[in-house]
């Protein structure tokens, strides 16, 4: 009996020691999301050989024992795919690893719809970020990306300038984040100042806006920009056909404060420059830089201060080659640069009151000319202060009423200098300064009637110390929510626009001028579908008058010009969250100009009487998406040669016919675009492709005659062309 005791004390006293001995392994690691440094937190790590477990804490770290030798270490996380990894454990020796695991992603037909902010005013769209990005034809611009949306026309392209509904480019107000953006496009048109990693989405108001903008008789569009990620620090760099562009944003560890700054830098003077010495002394180059700071200050009161800048270039030597006149050679240079900065303070400290506060400050600097030629310096500088608020001001019986109030004001100061010599020696050489102020403010109600109708009036007062008679811009609109998913439209309203300086320039302009004015009326119905599916029918009328236009006379510009816009659009949009996006959209308009009262009206250079385009990205896979872009329009207009007559020293001059008489043959363009995804351990790679006119239609852009005007050549946009580019995020 002792015996057997003793044996089995002897056997439990070993079997404690081997299972000692066998504890000797140790492993540690860190979990993170697969392409990401996000930790993943609640992740379980087990070890084979062993019922051991351990679960990832709030940074993603874990740490197991277990036992030596060769084992499988097994993670797993809702919604991650299992991680495995083989480990070796001994005594002494913790084994120390990071574990990315693949995020699972959903791709079932029931697919979870995001809600859609519906518009507060009619003939408002917007466009999100990742639309901006993944909308084919665009290279992830965010103005050609604004381009294909519903009631822009496109000029060419090669200008990212747009024209909405029957309006031109300088009768649109760019905005960014409710301060002026000066200088939209580098060139002109060719790509957007800003980054668009640096937005969060862009507002496009068509017609019909309300009374918080003043300035402008055609569109309003307004581009904001998102604060910087508050949680660790997060990398972006794209390099591309065009350009190289970099993001970074990060927590300032001041409470919740945050900074993002990005630029972008053209390279094709480095790479082509040397190849082009004998054309270009300056290859074309721009850059741009921009940049945001986020805090609260206390918990009713948040400040976001915001900087842009960008600066374009080139410089060409004309040669007889180019250009057959003697008096046209030389060095021909052109030299655009602004920089643009605000800080707004956002404050909810009274009860009911949202107010935001921005004061700001741009300059624009931009230079043209020929050597022994003409000169053209000019200086644009502006500081101003801007108020909107919001009140809500509680219901009275079945009256609710949200008030609206604010104004600007802006010191404007000017330095234009220009130099001109002709073959016959004749000199003009002069420098103008000129400063003043432009005051604005803004009132409006709306007013909810009820659960179903809501009315909206007020109104605006504008004045230049330039310009003698003031702006007074009555608006009003009306809402009736018809149904649960239907929403009746209606909007009114009157707006002005004052000259530019150098329209009331003394010596070049006329300072007697009055603001142009036009006025809008926009019927509407939208309607939301199942789906995700939401769906607007609108018609829209624009009456212009007093349009500054040249003058025979001595005046040089007068008040004389008239014109109207008129049409019809059809939109509809699909967002089914990050799976697919897509939206169909069709307008038929037409737009009418009359300079003066003895003319003959004719179509406005800018109508198009139908603009289609067709949108679509799609992601089959977890890291893929597909997309394509369909758009039409009606061809561009131009004033037709009708004879040609020979001067006495042999030169040649056009007989033209009347102005905007012919049109072109229509634009047709497909654009397509693929993009894959690669997780990386900690960085993410997107490589993307898109393919610009994928059938290699020869869409007419222009024309183009020899000297004697014998003979005639159309120029074309973009043949079909490839668009590479690598993104990387971390």
């Amino acid at each position: 009996m002792f015996r057997a005791l003793r044996m089995r004390l002897g056997v439990a006293i070993c079997a404690g020691l081997l299972a000692s001995r066998s504890v000797a392994g140790l492993v540690r690691g860190t979990v993170h999301e697969q392409g990401t440094p996000e930790v993943v937190v609640g992740a379980v790590a087990r070890l084979s050989g062993s019922t051991a477990y351990a679960e990832t804490d709030a940074e993603g770290r874990f740490s197991l024992e277990g036992p030596d030798g060769l084992r499988t270490l097994t993670v797993d996380a809702p919604g991650f795919e299992t991680g495995t990894r083989g480990v070796r454990l001994e005594e002494g020796r913790p084994f120390v690893l990071d574990v990315s695991l693949a995020r699972i992603e959903v791709r079932a037909d029931e697919v979870v719809v995001r809600g859609r902010r519906e518009a507060a005013q009619a003939s408002q769209v917007e466009i999100s970020r990742n639309e901006m990005k993944s909308t084919p034809g665009t290279a992830g611009d965010v103005l050609r990306a604004v381009q294909s949306l519903p009631g822009v026309a496109v000029l060419n392209d090669l200008e990212g300038q747009i024209a909405v509904r029957g309006g031109g480019p300088e009768d649109n107000l760019y905005l960014l984040d409710g301060i002026p953006w000066p200088v939209p496009f580098h060139f002109g048109g060719v790509m957007s100042t800003v980054n668009s990693e640096l937005l969060q989405q862009v507002d496009l108001y068509a017609a019909a806006f309300d009374a918080r903008w003043g300035n402008a008789t055609g569109a309003i569009l307004d581009a904001r920009t998102r604060p910087g990620a508050k949680d660790r620090v997060h990398a972006t760099a794209n390099v591309n056909m065009v350009v190289s562009e970099g993001l970074v944003e990060a927590p300032l560890g001041l409470g919740d404060a945050s900074v993002a700054i990005g630029g972008r830098r053209s390279y094709f003077d480095l790479i082509f420059g040397p190849l082009f010495r004998d054309t270009f002394t300056t290859f074309p180059r721009f850059w741009d830089i921009g940049g945001s700071l986020d805090v609260s200050v206390s918990p009713h009161d948040h400040v976001r201060a915001i900087g842009l800048a960008a600066d374009d270039k080139l410089a060409l030597m004309i040669t007889e080659e180019m250009i057959d006149d003697p008096h046209v050679r030389g060095d021909f240079y052109m030299h655009d640069a602004f920089r643009t900065g605000g800080l707004t303070w956002t404050t909810t400290r009274i009860p009911g009151l949202t107010s935001r506060l921005t004061p700001y400050s741009y300059k624009v600097t931009d230079s043209l000319g020929s050597s022994g030629l003409f000169s053209y310096e000019g200086r644009h500088r502006v500081n101003g202060v801007r108020e909107e608020a919001s009140w809500e001001a509680g219901r009275t019986w079945i009256l609710g009423h949200t008030v609206g109030f604010g104004g600007d004001l802006q010191q404007v100061r000017d330095t234009l200098g220009v130099y001109v010599t002709n073959p016959d020696e004749e000199l003009h050489d002069t420098t103008v300064d000129g400063s003043g102020h432009t005051a604005g403010a803004w009132l409006q109600d709306r007013i909810q009637i009820g659960s179903k109708l809501a009315l909206t009036v007020g109104g605006r007062h504008d004045r230049s110390s330039e310009v003698t008679r003031t702006s007074t811009t009555p608006r009003a609109s009306v809402e009736w929510k018809a149904a649960p998913a239907t929403t009746l439209r209606a909007a009114w309203g009157r707006y002005e626009q004052f000259p530019t300086g150098w329209e009331l320039n003394r010596e070049y302009g006329n300072p007697h001028l009055d603001p142009e004015r036009a006025e809008h009326v926009v019927l509407g119905a939208e309607q939301r579908f199942p789906a995700g599916l939401f769906g607007r029918l609108e018609v829209y009328d624009k009456q212009y008058r007093r349009l500054v236009e040249e003058a025979e006379d001595g005046r040089r510009y007068a008040n004389e010009g008239v014109g109207y816009a008129r049409g019809v659009e059809v939109f509809l949009k699909e967002q089914l969250g990050e799976r697919f996006f897509g939206w169909v959209s069709y307008a038929y308009s037409t737009s009418m100009r009359r300079p003066s009262p003895g003319e003959l009206w004719a179509r406005y250079e800018y109508d198009q009487p139908h603009v289609a385009t067709a949108v679509v990205s799609w992601s089959p896979a977890a890291r893929w998406r597909l997309g394509t872009k369909v758009r039409y329009n009606s061809g561009p207009l131009l004033t037709p040669l009708v004879g040609r007559t020979q001067n006495p020293d042999g030169s040649w001059e056009a007989v033209w016919g009347r102005p905007y008489s012919q049109r072109l043959a229509d634009y047709v363009r497909c654009d397509a675009r693929a993009e894959f995804t690669y997780p990386h351990d900690r960085w993410k790679f997107v490589i993307y492709v898109e393919i610009l006119n994928v059938f290699g239609r020869a869409n007419p852009a222009g024309v183009d005659y020899n000297n004697d005007y014998s003979e005639v050549e159309v120029i074309n946009n973009l043949p079909r062309m490839p668009y590479l580019g690598v993104e990387a995020r971390f």
